[in-house]
């Protein structure tokens, strides 16, 4: 750069002639002194990635590295930890997190268990708890079922099932029904399937007949009459007492002890389309019944009414233990009864003149 001097006034010829040496030389050689230092200090940020900043910035952690400091800092094997640290330092510095050691896990055999305070644990039971029995089982008796309390004696001919006293007053459509069905009109609650009973009495070579119809006109239900005996432990005597079950049943209008016959009709079986089974509807509630039910598994031979106030029994309340008392039901099968034959209802002579004309 040409610089002017006191009362000189350069031309077009001198201002391109060189500059004295007194002065533009020492300007000239410091600017490529400046040159050669920037150059060289661009070289090594280049080539060999050192930092060039003053040590104060270095060591401040809040001024972040740069990328190839820490590249260089991670491809390092082992780094030098510094022989002094200042408080300033020191307080800076973030704390190191450490994990938590893992304990090894002591072998089983040698673990120390309390069984004070550690519980025991839960073990599926293969066998339902026992039931607690009040008379003493016959060694006849074969159980059917596991959860259900019912036994077949093929020596006496008898089906058995265990129940108990679920109400001992008012008007009855059922006398037993299968448990948490319809305790609210049946004496006692059985602790068996309508099934399991249809099919227990089955075996013993009793064959259902048919239950209760109205159409096309009322038909009784008929088959194996079936006689019903009742055991049950006394809670005053202790000792076990056995009685027809029709002593439990009083007919409302003669106010004495029922008479009339049971017998086996044996439900009906209904095809489930949504679950592609067979359904039971004995096991709906009717599995001894004192009303006239197309489903019931045990009906009376006589015409007997379901609405309530045509109910023709109710409960001998005078007869019937306190609730809750465990009772044994044996069912033993007799003498089948056949459908009696409908008498021929005479045609109406309107009606034959009107299907003369007809046709």
């Amino acid at each position: 750069m040409l610089s002017r001097r006191r009362g000189y006034t350069p031309d077009f010829k001198t201002s391109l002639s060189p500059i004295p040496p007194n002065r533009n030389l020492t300007m000239t050689s410091n600017l490529f002194i400046w040159q050669a230092m920037l150059v060289s200090t661009a070289l090594c940020l280049v080539l060999t990635g050192c930092d060039s900043r003053p040590e104060s910035i270095l060591s401040d952690p809040k001024q972040p590295n740069s990328t190839e400091n820490t590249t260089q800092e991670q491809a390092s094997p082992a780094a030098v930890p510094p022989a002094s640290e200042s408080p300033a330092d020191s307080e800076n510095k973030k704390p190191e997190i450490k994990k938590p050691a893992i304990d090894p896990v002591e072998p089983a055999a040698d673990r120390v268990i309390d069984l004070e305070t550690t519980p025991e644990p839960q073990q599926p039971e293969s066998d339902p708890p026992k039931e607690l029995q009040t008379i003493d089982i016959p060694k006849t008796w074969k159980r059917l079922g596991k959860k259900e309390e019912i036994w077949i004696d093929v020596n006496s001919k008898e089906v058995i099932f265990a129940g108990h006293v679920c109400l001992n007053a008012g008007p009855l459509e059922m006398f037993v029904c299968p448990a948490q069905t319809k305790e609210h009109e049946s004496v006692i609650s059985a602790h068996a399937k309508a099934l399991q009973v249809h099919l227990a009495l089955v075996a013993l070579g009793a064959n259902p007949g048919k239950t209760t119809s109205w159409d096309p006109e009322y038909r009784a239900a008929y088959g194996p009459t079936i006689e019903i005996t009742l055991k049950w432990k006394d809670a005053e005597s202790g000792k076990v007492k056995t009685t027809s079950a029709k002593n439990w049943i009083r007919n409302v209008k003669t106010e004495k002890a029922m008479e009339q016959l049971w017998v086996f009709g044996g439900s009906q079986f209904w095809d489930d389309p949504a679950s592609t089974q067979q359904i039971y509807y004995g096991d709906a509630g009717e599995l001894i019944c004192l009303s006239n039910f197309s489903t019931a598994t045990i009906d009376l031979n006589i015409q007997s009414s379901q609405s309530n106030e045509g109910l023709l029994f109710e409960a001998f309340e005078e007869n019937i233990p306190p609730l809750e008392t465990k009772v044994y039901v044996i069912l033993k099968p007799g003498k089948r009864i056949e459908p009696k034959k409908s008498k021929e209802i005479p045609k109406e002579k309107g009606n034959e003149e009107i299907k003369e004309s007809k046709s």
